[in-house]
């Protein structure tokens, strides 16, 4: 039986790996996912991995550090490094599914002593992130991600955005893996807003929804000051999430602006259900902007949401071909003129049409793209 590793540092702050490993588990691969264990947010991981309704061993790299610290946990992330090495010598796996590059890295290294097939699965281009990452150090982690990925078997893409970064002469070997949500829309009917959200929420506003990271790069603050906007007054901002502004937006005083707290991904989409619009709206400053796929995309289609993104992001001209939201540029005066446009009769028709779209994003077809992927190594 193929032994297959799948190693990410933050292995179960999303569902990527997990449904990747369940799906690979439940096609006779025997799985085991390597993650880094920062005991940050234990409790949560140890939820998570206890609800694994599959077969799968668990390893973790139990060292404390708080995310975020960039060349500030280099000690920590080459222990990091050498666990990772440690533990392939020790499985001797078939196939090595490392994903980004601080879990490929030290993979490709191994993969020059032993002999097993790599799988190297881009969710993020780490070297794009605003951080206090080093000029030098992007450009080493750049020259050698590519050597990654000419070494690789397979490269595993959230979307065909990401090829942009990717040399054509390696597109052969790319295989597009999303992480659309698989979800019963009856079964969200178990996630009912509390008892206090029920006695505010008022459907007769325009109900807009943030979710995710609370970072620089995300609008928080414009979101924020838009809300103060008189023109704005029959508008509610919702936020749930965690980060850098958290506070900010826990600690704002105003009618119109709700924070929710940190909710799970099946807690967040039942209220985003709720929801008119769907905010996705990135500074295109960022290069890791210009290249994602965000998740919420995905997840709006599932649940028939419109959304709301800024102009030259990777789902821009998406949202504009397909007429399921709205595109503006990046600034306080372009959000909120957009936001005063919003007309409930057009917004009905953007519902239809992202819903419409599931069905061709939805996880069945990325497992089966998986399935077949790893069936040719």
């Amino acid at each position: 039986m193929n032994k297959v590793l799948l190693i990410r540092s933050s292995a179960f702050k999303t569902t990527r790996v997990i449904r990747q490993a369940k799906e690979l588990a439940n096609s006779g691969y025997n799985v085991s996912i390597l993650h880094w264990e920062r005991m940050v947010d234990k409790d949560h991981n140890d939820n998570v991995i206890s609800a694994l309704d599959f077969d799968c061993q668990v390893l973790a790299f139990n060292k404390r550090c708080e995310y975020g610290k960039g060349v500030y946990s280099l000690f920590s992330r080459l222990g990091w490094f050498f666990f990772i090495i440690k533990s392939i010598f020790k499985i001797s796996p078939n196939i090595v599914h490392s994903v980004d590059f601080d879990s490929a890295f030290p993979a490709y290294i191994s993969s020059k002593i032993k002999r097993f097939k790599l799988v190297y699965d881009i969710a993020d281009f780490i070297e794009t992130f605003d951080s206090n990452i080093p000029t030098v150090v992007r450009k080493l982690v750049r020259n050698l991600s590519e050597k990654i990925v000419k070494s690789a078997s397979l490269i595993v893409l959230p979307d065909k955005n990401r090829k942009l970064n990717i040399k054509p002469c390696h597109y052969n070997k790319i295989c597009l893996v999303n992480n659309a949500p698989n979800i019963n829309l009856s079964s969200l009917k178990e996630y009912q807003l509390s008892s206090e959200l029920v006695k505010i929420f008022n459907s007769s506003t325009l109900n807009l929804f943030y979710y995710g990271a609370f970072n620089e790069d995300r609008a928080i603050r414009l979101f924020l000051d838009a809300s103060k906007d008189a023109r704005l007054s029959n508008v509610t901002f919702w936020f749930a999430g965690w980060g850098a502004l958290e506070g900010d937006v826990s600690g704002f005083q105003a009618n119109n602006v709700h924070y929710v707290g940190r909710l799970k991904q099946v807690e967040a989409i039942s209220l985003l259900q709720r929801m008119d619009c769907s905010l996705i709206y990135y500074d295109p400053s960022y290069e890791h902007n210009r290249l994602a796929s965000p998740n919420k995309i995905f997840e709006a289609m599932a649940v028939g949401v419109p959304v709301l993104v800024s102009v030259d992001t990777s789902i821009d001209k998406l949202v504009l071909k397909e007429n399921i939201g709205y595109v503006c540029d990046y600034n306080i005066d372009s959000l909120i003129d957009t936001i005063i446009s919003i007309d409930p009769e057009e917004n009905a028709v953007k519902s239809r049409n992202i819903s419409e779209l599931y069905s061709e994003n939805s996880w069945e077809n990325s497992a089966i793209t998986l399935r077949e992927s790893y069936a040719k190594l």
